[in-house]
């Protein structure tokens, strides 16, 4: 199982994709969950102090291995190498 309790930050927390990449069970918060909220079905969104209760009655089985490729780190630098190279090729922004 993959526990998430995350309240505070900004953008995407990738821990999560890797997370739902592995098919772990997830219980996490919505700030957590930021970014995913196509990827949340099945996952288990509480607040932190709800932790331990979804921990307590969460299904110790495996999740269903979900494919987020697009979410790795390597197509996120590939995708960022696009830009760039778009940038350069075009002479600036």
């Amino acid at each position: 199982m993959a526990v998430n309790p995350v309240t505070t930050g900004s953008g995407s927390n990738l821990k999560l994709a890797a997370y739902l990449a592995s098919g772990l069970p997830v219980v996490t918060t919505a700030v957590g969950l930021r970014g995913f909220e196509g990827h949340s079905e099945g996952v288990v969104v509480v607040e932190r102090d709800g932790f331990v209760a979804a921990i307590a009655g969460a299904t110790l089985t495996k999740g269903q291995r979900r494919t987020i490729e697009d979410l790795s780190w390597d197509n996120l630098g590939r995708r960022l190498h696009d830009v760039y190279a778009r940038l350069v090729a075009r002479g600036g922004p």
